[in-house]
């Protein structure tokens, strides 16, 4: 319960710091970013 408590905490957050600074990157920062975190998510799935 604690772990999914602080789960959602991190990524609450998360969201508000992404959309606060996200303002600030280039299309091309953003469009790499995205791509990025893709890859580390289909690294990490195999």
């Amino acid at each position: 319960m604690f772990g999914t408590l602080i789960n959602c905490i991190t990524v609450v957050f998360g969201t508000l710091g992404g959309l606060s600074i996200g303002k600030y990157f280039s299309e091309e920062m953003k469009s790499i970013t995205i791509k990025g975190i893709g890859l580390i998510t289909i690294i990490l799935g195999i």
